[in-house]
């Protein structure tokens, strides 16, 4: 554990910080000046039950101050915090079963009391698969999925794909769902990011798929283009494995498209037939 000052504004205390990580504290222990503002509440489940164990997040907008604090005996909680906007998520310990909302509070020099931080009951469940544009399973890419409920935005327990690429995610039929997938492994996994996905719910169970397709590092290329009859135009499209969009038009702009093909992996070109009629063509990593 290491322990060092911080000097910024009007702020002075001490830190206690589990690495020198730049641009994150996760700041457990520090002592404003204005010490004595709060925010305080009861974690509790829909039937106004109170939630021991639970730990809550207050995080200061646009700062990298982070306080912790687990619920106590009938979910009571109490954060210190000082003047600014605050943001309470659940970090750990989230029972089975249950949705947790993100609260906002623009702190102004007063305490906040009385919080109801109201965890909701899952009755449904989207399940899907992750998968390639060939068709093999992606495995250990994170799905995430939130809604609004009652004004409030809630998520849901995340969810990593298994070895077959598939997972499935609790959810309440009391709102539409957006899944989506954790863009930050695609992408270090070499893939584009797919589009969200939203569901249907109405049956209790709704089924989203993540069709990933690879990012196109290098320019695509045309090469040996050529008529092959009075219709048709001709070409090999070089380019990485993935899918491209042939676009065309009648001058270098504006292009339109005209036709969409596959590079597989392990291949580094295509062969093209498209129709004649334009007179310029291009080629673009598909959703770049």
């Amino acid at each position: 554990m290491f322990l060092f000052f911080l000097l910024l504004g009007n702020l002075a205390g001490l830190i206690a910080s589990d690495s020198f990580s730049p641009g994150l504290v996760r700041a457990t222990d520090i002592v404003p000046r204005n010490a004595g503002i709060t925010l305080s509440g009861r974690v509790i489940d829909e039937s106004g039950a109170g939630l021991s164990g639970v730990q809550l997040t207050a995080y200061l907008s646009a700062s990298p101050t982070f306080r912790d604090v687990v619920s106590g005996a009938n979910g009571v909680f109490t954060i210190p915090v000082f003047s600014g906007t605050w943001f309470i998520d659940v970090t750990a310990n989230l029972p089975e079963n249950k949705l947790w909302p993100k609260h906002v509070f623009d702190v102004a020099g007063t305490s906040v009391s009385n919080i109801q931080y109201k965890l909701l009951n899952t009755d449904a469940s989207i399940s899907g698969i992750v998968k390639t544009w060939t068709g093999e399973a992606v495995s250990g890419v994170e799905i995430w999925s939130r809604t609004i409920i009652d004004g409030l935005p809630y998520s849901a327990p995340a969810r990593r794909s298994n070895a077959g690429g598939e997972f499935n995610v609790p959810v309440s039929r009391r709102a539409s769902w957006a899944l989506g997938a954790n863009c930050g492994q695609l992408i270090q996994m070499g893939y584009l990011c797919p589009n969200l996905q939203a569901p249907d719910i109405s049956t209790n169970a709704g089924y989203a798929e993540f069709v990933v397709i690879p990012r196109v590092i290098h320019s695509p290329r045309i090469i040996t283009p050529r008529f092959t009859d009075t219709s048709t135009f001709s070409f090999t499209l070089e380019g990485d494995a993935g899918k491209y969009i042939i676009q065309g038009g009648p001058t270098p702009g504006p292009f339109g498209p005209v036709s969409e093909v596959t590079i597989f992996p392990g291949q580094t070109s295509v062969q093209v037939s498209v129709n004649a009629g334009y007179h310029f063509f291009r080629a673009m990593g598909a959703l770049e």
